[in-house]
């Protein structure tokens, strides 16, 4: 059977982004979506192969990250960046493209999900400080771009050509921002913060790219849930907080006791547990 998806990820010289991306595979053989998809490991040339997964359906394309040097203390912009270049043009084989963060599961319901519409995640970060969607307005205002979304995430999922000029949009953005809007700063949490330039121009792009042709949700689902997995949650994404499911748990090794087998896995926490495994440090 063609495979029809690229699940592409950009990989970084990171001890955590190493033994992450194993969350991401476990999920995607777990639920059966490597039936339908290829997981494409952009990395850099740095990170230690040994430690990443391969076989049938990976494909690992090394990638040296941007030499840009407005970017030197941003690292995380590398995940937009990857998209942007020649090598990412191998998405193009595959009707559609889902990008997504290393930290992350897929359910069984990503197995069927063919978006007619770019499906974006839902975030939060446009809500926890009013300023901050006041400001992203007045610069979707000042740069001439009709807002429809707010808090738009940076998992998308869409026809392949569509993320990859997406991601070149939004790149571009996100550099806009950078040198425009933190030139005489970094902000602060839960502010207007450069560190979550990722975010804000996902957002802004979304809405000057895909316009009203895009829809939020059921990418990204936040891994505190203890409801059941819904039949519209197709991806899940490991928030960084303590509330169970924790990544910072994990990596402090809160899970490991516990029988990972006997977990019901129906609800969103006991999946994420289930498929993190154990700690590989």
């Amino acid at each position: 059977m063609r495979k029809d998806t690229a699940i592409a990820v950009y990989i970084d010289d990171d001890e955590y982004c190493a033994i992450e991306i194993n969350w991401l595979h476990r999920s995607w053989l777990y639920s059966g979506s490597n039936e339908r998809s290829d997981i494409l490991m952009f990395h850099n040339p740095a990170v230690d192969m040994s430690k990443v997964p391969s076989g049938e359906g990976i494909i690992h394309i090394p990638l040296k990250p941007t030499d840009d040097p407005v970017w030197h203390d941003y690292p995380r912009v590398n995940s937009t960046y990857f998209l942007t270049t020649k090598e990412a043009e191998i998405t193009h084989n595959y009707d559609y493209t889902f990008r997504t963060d290393i930290d992350t599961f897929l359910t069984k319901n990503f197995v069927t999900f063919k978006p007619r519409l770019a499906t974006f995640g839902h975030n939060a970060y446009a809500s926890v400080d009013p300023e901050v969607a006041r400001k992203i307005s007045q610069i979707c205002q000042k740069w001439g771009i009709r807002q429809y979304h707010m808090n738009t995430d940076c998992h998308v999922m869409a026809y392949s050509k569509g993320i990859t000029e997406y991601a070149k949009m939004q790149y571009s953005m996100a550099r806009r921002l950078k040198t425009e809007e933190f030139k005489d700063g970094h902000g602060e949490w839960p502010g207007w913060y450069e560190y979550i330039i990722n975010m804000y121009s996902a957002g802004i792009a979304a809405n000057a790219f895909f316009g009203m042709g895009y829809s939020i949700g059921g990418l990204g689902c936040m891994s505190m849930s203890p409801d059941p997995i819904g039949s519209t949650d197709y991806h899940i994404h490991a928030f960084h907080t303590y509330q169970n499911f924790s990544k910072i748990k994990w990596r402090e090794g809160y899970y490991d006791c516990l029988d990972l087998d006997s977990l019901d896995d129906h609800t969103v926490i006991n999946y994420c547990i289930k498929m993190a495994g154990k700690r590989f440090i």
